[in-house]
């Protein structure tokens, strides 16, 4: 753990985990659920996170663990959808947002901005106003533009009003090894001000 602050016991541990029976591919998860890695698969593989979410102001992490280096339209994104199950083929930004590790984010299938890529190490976190749908993203610590703890310069907009969950999507040929960070207690960095960690009911 490396970021205290902020009491977990209320919060759900079931939503800082992957879903075993919510993915294409074969990911193979450890760590209690916590970390999902992939080795092989035709296409896209997605898994989704176990807490699905539906208003608030949220905040979880992704990190990355591994992940192969492609160009920056290569589906390797982060994020949240509210896919119930992400179809096969598809990326969860799709239907959401992600942070797209050769260096965009996509929101709702459009490329809003070109931001820095992401490496084996980094930390992409995704601060997300589900009463709004205003969406902000980070890659370690650093906010890609605006601020949601002021609300200014969201990355872009998803549809209010649905369930959403946290997801990461690998492009083949694929090597991706991600661990979901929800808890308070897992965290990397803190949430903004005024969001809560993923896994607040």
């Amino acid at each position: 753990m490396i970021y205290l602050d902020y009491p977990s016991a209320a919060e759900d541990e079931s939503a800082g985990l992957w879903d075993s029976q919510n993915q294409t591919g074969t990911w193979v998860l450890s760590e209690g659920g916590k970390r999902a890695n992939v080795t092989a698969w035709g296409g896209i593989a997605s898994v989704l996170g176990v807490g699905g979410r539906s208003s608030g102001k949220r905040y979880f992490e992704i990190e990355l663990i591994s992940v192969s280096h492609f160009g920056t339209l290569v589906r390797h994104d982060f994020g949240l959808t509210r896919f119930a199950a992400v179809p096969n083929g598809t990326s969860g930004a799709e239907q959401g947002g992600g942070y797209r590790r050769g260096g965009a984010i996509f929101i709702e299938l459009t490329n809003v901005g070109t931001v820095s890529q992401a490496f084996a190490g980094d930390v992409i976190g995704v601060a997300a106003n589900l009463d709004t749908g205003a969406l902000w993203f980070a890659l370690n610590g650093v906010w890609t533009q605006g601020d949601p703890g002021a609300g200014t310069s969201p990355e872009g907009y998803t549809v209010a009003g649905h369930t959403y969950r946290p997801f990461a999507s690998a492009d083949s040929p694929v090597t991706t090894d991600v661990r979901l960070r929800a808890l308070n207690d897992d965290l990397v960095y803190p949430p903004p001000a005024g969001f809560s960690s993923w896994a607040t009911p």
